[in-house]
């Protein structure tokens, strides 16, 4: 969101062409936010200018310097400017001129991600996707006095595919995960994530002699044992004194079930719920953590998280006598220290959460969840995970759900696509709404829809516009005419490959489509050939989507043809890196 903006053109020169006399100052002991910022002011610099800043820090300042200053610098305080994290979070930023000096800076990414909007403020810079990058070309760039302080509209913004989820797997995925301005990996800012009871007191060390940690099936902790949660408390302060992070994960095991103990059973039936006693005991060790931590390292942020979660989705809540939803009781409002993290489980994600006849369970959990909790983390979905080849229908509904979420309270949102392959369905665009949007939410979905068609497919953008057009007026119908089972999100199957779902007069107009994209290709082949290369592997990406539908709906009908069509359509993807057709495994076609 946009606290503070004023920006004015100055006569002074930041750069011109081989030229610049700014340089980029770091403090005497930078922290990997601010060398990254510095890396990134210094790249973009040349790319725009062709020529990139030196770099220097504090201590080692020539005297009549123009100076772009990064992070935490000791000079920030002549500007009176103490950063605090209440006030900036982890990736809030301002950017601020005085004189020929310039200032940006945040607590922790906000200082990279300030310098992407001084860039864009300076150079036109955009950030869509990993090779697409646009730069408003000049011979002079000129010097903007600055005013400006933003923070995300969503706190922390994750989101789960390939390119900006396996850091370790993937080439520049970090960086790119950073330049869409995306707050953090789900498990790069996390000391534990997802379901990290037996991570914290694991079985095969404390089963042997301490059973009754555990419930009767072994499946899960005793929530109601007290001499449990002591050694719960312990081991958190150990792996919380060995792992820098943000964020800690107390969640439940990936079950149904809930222990069955008499204690943990009176306790359910006093308090009406499992999410109450899982509300209570987490209360306890986030009150313990936060006692701890105030003797021993009284400045560290840490927010811990538990699941709302399968036994425990249903929020501890009632209906008081004016019929407002209340906490069933005082012991399960969550301690200030504490999150809880939402799963919207069988949500119809084309349509808007809080709609009640499509997201009834999920509209009444959020309310719910948001009366017992002021932070709630939501993991929530955007992709089929039984079938990555099929369109997800949840466009135009992005900004809409972030919204409702947001008001709700949400501080963090996971949004979970295709975390092990890329895929063919529109990826790029979708990431560059969903990271645009968990930025600001004032911004028009339409609009950066188009904007980004227009710069990432450029001369074939209006083909593959109208491609994603049909593929979304086609699941519309869809969703209408075959009624609940249809609609995204009620189901992740091969239900999808259905010729009543697809026929083929509907797959040949999409691949006409498509064929007249590539006509228009092969005009750039001789003209621009630079841009005929940048382009033809997007088409054919985008392309494999409705191939792999008319294969696997069709295949029949292409007789002996069959193998060699499918031969090639394995080879299309892999040479566009799709690893896998699903979530489990790489799925054959007919």
């Amino acid at each position: 969101m946009v606290i503070e903006r004023k920006i004015e053109k100055t006569d002074t020169v930041l750069a011109e062409t081989g030229k610049t006399d700014f340089i980029a100052v770091l403090p005497d002991h930078p922290d990997e936010y601010e060398k990254f910022a510095a890396e990134e002011l210094c790249r973009i610099f040349g790319m725009a200018a062709g020529v990139r800043p030196e770099t220097v820090c504090e201590s080692k300042l020539k005297a009549k310097s123009r100076r772009i200053f990064l992070g935490k610098t000791d000079a920030l305080k002549k500007l009176g400017e103490k950063p605090t994290f209440e006030e900036f979070c982890y990736d809030g930023y301002k950017i601020r001129t005085a004189g020929e000096d310039v200032y940006v800076f945040g607590l922790q990414r906000g200082t990279y991600f300030g310098v992407y909007e001084f860039c864009r403020i300076h150079f036109g810079y955009r950030y869509y996707a990993k090779n697409e990058i646009r730069i408003d070309k000049a011979e002079r760039y000129f010097l903007y006095n600055a005013a400006v302080f933003e923070k995300p509209d969503i706190a922390a913004r994750s989101l789960g595919f390939w390119s900006t989820f396996k850091f370790d797997e993937g080439e520049g995925n970090e960086e790119h995960t950073a330049r869409l301005k995306l707050g953090r990996n789900l498990y790069s800012d996390w000391i534990l994530s997802a379901h990290t009871y037996f991570t914290i007191l694991p079985k095969e060390k404390h089963f042997a002699d301490h059973p009754d940690w555990y419930s009767p099936d072994g499946a899960n902790l005793c929530l109601t044992n007290e001499e449990m949660r002591k050694a719960f408390v312990e081991s958190l302060k150990k792996i919380i004194s060995e792992k820098k992070g943000n964020y800690l994960m107390i969640g439940q095991e990936d079950n149904f079930g809930f222990c069955d103990c008499p204690r943990c059973r009176e306790r359910i039936e006093k308090t009406g719920s499992p999410s109450a006693v899982m509300m209570e005991f987490s209360n306890k060790v986030a009150r313990d953590v936060k006692a701890w931590l105030r003797e021993t390292d009284p400045e560290r942020p840490l927010t811990l998280v538990t699941f709302a979660y399968n036994a425990t989705s249903k929020p501890p809540v009632r209906t008081d006598e004016k019929g407002n939803l209340v906490p069933v009781s005082e012991s399960v409002v969550a301690e200030d220290n504490l999150a809880v993290m939402v799963v919207p489980f069988s949500c119809v994600y084309s349509k808007a959460y809080n709609d009640k006849k499509y997201n009834r369970v999920t509209a009444e959990n959020f309310e719910g969840w948001s009366v017992v909790s002021g932070n709630l983390h939501v993991w929530t979905y955007c992709v089929n995970f039984d079938n990555y080849m099929i369109n997800f229908n949840n466009w135009g509904m992005m900004k809409k759900n972030y919204s409702i979420l947001h008001d709700y309270g949400v501080s963090f949102i996971f949004d979970q696509g295709a975390h092990n392959s890329p895929t063919p369905c529109f990826e790029e665009l979708r990431q560059f709404l969903q990271s645009s949007l968990l930025w600001d939410l004032s911004q028009d979905e339409e609009a950066l829809t188009d904007e980004f068609f227009n710069e990432y497919y450029k001369d074939i953008a209006p083909h593959m516009k109208l491609y994603w057009q049909l593929m979304r007026a086609r699941w519309d119908f869809i969703e209408e005419a075959y009624g609940e089972g249809a609609r995204t999100g009620a189901g992740d199957s091969s239900y999808w490959n259905l010729a009543q779902f697809w026929p083929k007069e509907f797959l040949s107009c999409c691949m006409n489509v498509l064929n007249e994209a590539r006509g228009k290709l092969e005009l750039l082949r001789a003209a621009e050939w630079d841009k005929y290369m940048l382009l033809r592997p997007r088409l054919l990406k985008d392309s494999l989507s409705v191939r792999f539908i008319l294969l696997n709906v069709y295949g029949n009908d292409y007789g002996s043809e069959l193998a060699r069509m499918v031969q090639k359509f394995k080879d299309d993807c892999k040479a566009c890196g799709i690893l896998a057709f699903n979530e489990g495994d790489f799925m054959g076609v007919c």
